[in-house]
């Protein structure tokens, strides 16, 4: 049937929005009936109602309700969700999207979504649906409210302030009757995995809501309990793991979606519900996190953001003449393209930095989704956003240039990024496959490689190239913080520890002697070598002694793994090189010998930028960490002589 027939026009002006009264049944499996109603989010008599966060699951399994006696068919996942909030002797007034909201009519569609921030604040409570019983889930969430029990205890907090995680854990097993049963642990896990924490809607929908409701079949959690005992489990997971010598569960937990909605997302802990808003500078982060979320329509990877900005799209602001505000208005008319393009444009203009190009993936690295719907190389696939520097605190005030508006533009129907700089350097030489971090098919030649290129190679302005390879995975910004600042110095010696072991793993480097007649082992020689390598030519014994002690005493876990996750991450999406200026730098994997690297528009690293030879203008390459240089101040007598780029 027609949805013309249950649907009446909503007044925008009033800000008005449909809610469903769902009659009462005793009867679980009986027809859902529901009658629709209107109310306005502006009026201080708004009728009382909860909000529903679901999945929306397979649109080809349909269930038929009845609305005002008509009948309308609802997805299976809805209609399950509807009948277990169905109460036997009491209405219930409810929010759900799909029918709330007339899907065949894109206007409607744009202006409710556009409310969905308010909608959410409003709601007396959200009510959560993790789907029916199944997977042990009622023994799942009898152990988070035992964890919750436990956790919320005053006295718990007070010993957990002042005890060791791993020491906790023992104490929590023994005078708590807490244990880390393993069929409850499964059972935990396979709720973590649950279709709900992989939808992008559930981040504003638990984020602005004052309370939440957890349901899973007929099992009712509330949200203090819920948050505060997965909390906790995210917390305990990985000491407990470590303890036991079993990352079983610890690597499960760590991959399961709660698991990443608790610990990634920004400012999502239990004591954060009921926050209003985030801060305009998290906006960027939130929308990495969100890039492994779920949406049936790609443009909601922009449009479930909303609620999370700190900006209302009521009638005022839509006859207003706020151009920015527009660039995020929903808008289901536009493609997916030009939403992503708009979404760009809007986090340059409003943060004054080109920041969001660090999400921009260069030539043969782009997505399947950027080369179809033509995006230009200055816009990121929000479904595949990821960041090179990913060690890197990203919000940083300090990337705010006050005179942005006069270095940045956009032409050619806002396709093409008109942007001023100055040109620092060009890429000459790649090390494409350096050992020991990374690695091509042939490990020994890589090795081989490292030792010519790395310990052999030439000095580099007065700096060993091992010293200045150091600087860059460690993020140093000088050459004196990596000796004389304690984490600075820490982070060398990890590093340098892993490049030994790397080495004495490939048996690249014979056993040698240190000393007259004495043997050593194969590390302490290579780290004899490294340390060698590391200093310029000149430097004492003494201090090539004392870094080599450093390294055969540091068996720290802590920093040694975390550093090799840097690594790993560096490796996967970086490359080593040199430019025609002797610096050495970290870039894209899709950097070329010839790229130029420029500052652009005051941004605190210089990027790549390779010219179209037959087209004009320049491709965007990537952001590239460079050593020993750093951007001009922008002031107004230097944006005159500054170079235009044109990016497409």
């Amino acid at each position: 049937m027609s949805l013309t027939l249950i649907y009446e026009p909503l007044d925008e002006i009033r800000r008005e929005i449909r809610l469903l009264r769902i009659l009462p049944s005793i009867d679980r499996a009986a027809t859902v009936h529901v009658e629709l109603l209107t109310t306005s989010l502006d009026l201080d008599s708004t009728l009382p109602y909860s909000a529903l966060s679901y999945v929306w699951g397979d649109a080809r399994t349909k269930e038929a309700i009845r609305i005002d006696g008509t009948w309308f068919e609802i997805g299976e996942s809805l209609a399950n969700a509807l009948k277990h909030v169905r109460q036997e002797t009491r209405d219930v007034i409810l929010w759900a999207d799909a029918i709330c909201i007339n899907q065949e009519d894109i206007p409607e569609r744009n202006h409710q979504v556009s409310m969905m921030g308010s909608l959410y604040r409003q709601a007396t409570k959200v009510i959560a649906w993790l789907g029916p019983t199944g997977d042990d889930s009622d023994l799942a969430l009898e152990f988070i409210i035992h964890w919750a029990r436990f956790s919320e205890d005053p006295d718990v907090a007070a010993i957990a302030k002042k005890t060791p995680m791993m020491n906790f854990c023992d104490w929590a097993q023994k005078f708590s009757g807490l244990s880390f049963d393993e069929e409850a642990l499964e059972a935990l896990i396979k709720l973590s995995f649950r279709d709900y924490w992989r939808r992008v809607w559930i981040v504003q929908e638990l984020q602005l809501a004052s309370q939440i409701e957890f349901r899973c079949g007929d099992q009712v959690v509330q949200s203090q309990s819920f948050l505060s005992a997965c909390w906790w489990w995210t917390l305990a997971f990985p000491f407990r793991s470590h303890e036991t010598g079993n990352d079983k569960w610890a690597s499960l937990a760590q991959r399961a979606p709660l698991y990443k909605m608790i610990c990634g997302l920004p400012r999502w802990e239990a004591s954060m519900i009921g926050t209003t808003s985030l801060s305009k500078m998290y906006i960027l982060e939130a929308a990495r996190t969100m890039s492994d979320l779920k949406v049936t329509d790609p443009r909601d990877k922009v449009f479930g953001l909303l609620g999370l900005l700190d900006v209302e799209f009521t009638p005022s602001t839509m006859d207003a003449e706020d151009v920015t505000l527009d660039l995020i208005r929903p808008a289901y008319h536009n493609s997916a393209g030009l939403v992503f393009q708009n979404f760009a444009r809007y986090c340059m203009v409003t943060e004054r930095s080109l920041l969001l190009l660090r999400y921009c993936r260069g030539p043969g690295l782009r997505s399947k989704f950027s080369e179809d719907n033509d995006l230009p190389s200055w816009v990121p696939d929000l479904c595949d956003f990821e960041d090179l520097w990913t060690n890197d605190h990203i919000f940083r005030k300090d990337l705010e240039v006050e005179l942005f508006p006069d270095l940045v533009q956009f032409r050619s129907n806002n396709t093409v990024l008109v942007v001023k700089g100055i040109e620092v350097d060009q890429a000459t030489t790649l090390y494409e496959h350096l050992s020991p971090f990374w690695p091509s098919h042939d490990r020994k030649e890589d090795c081989a490689r490292f030792v010519r290129d790395i310990l052999n190679g030439p000095l580099l302005n007065g700096e060993s190239p091992l010293h200045a390879l150091i600087r860059l995975l460690s993020g140093a910004t000088s050459m004196e913080t990596i000796t004389s600042e304690a984490d600075g110095l820490k982070s060398a010696v990890g590093l340098l520890v892993l490049i030994c072991n790397d080495l004495v793993l490939q048996k690249t480097i014979p056993i040698i002697l240190i000393g007259p007649g004495r043997g050593v082992s194969e590390f302490t020689c290579v780290a004899h070598l490294l340390a060698r390598s590391y200093f310029p030519p000149g430097t004492n014994q003494e201090e090539i002694n004392h870094l080599v002690g450093l390294m055969i005493s540091a068996e720290d876990y802590a920093v040694r793994t975390s550093l090799r996750r840097v690594i790993e991450i560096t490796k996967d999406r970086s490359i080593l090189f040199k430019t025609s200026h002797g610096r050495m730098g970290l870039g894209p994997r899709s950097l070329k010998s010839g790229d130029n690297l420029y500052y652009l528009a005051g941004y605190y690293r210089p990027f790549a930028l390779r010219p179209r030879e037959r087209a004009g203008g320049y491709l965007y390459i990537g952001e590239c960490r460079l050593l020993d240089t750093s951007p001009p101040e922008i002031v107004p007598q230097l944006v005159p002589d500054m170079i235009e780029f044109e990016i497409q």
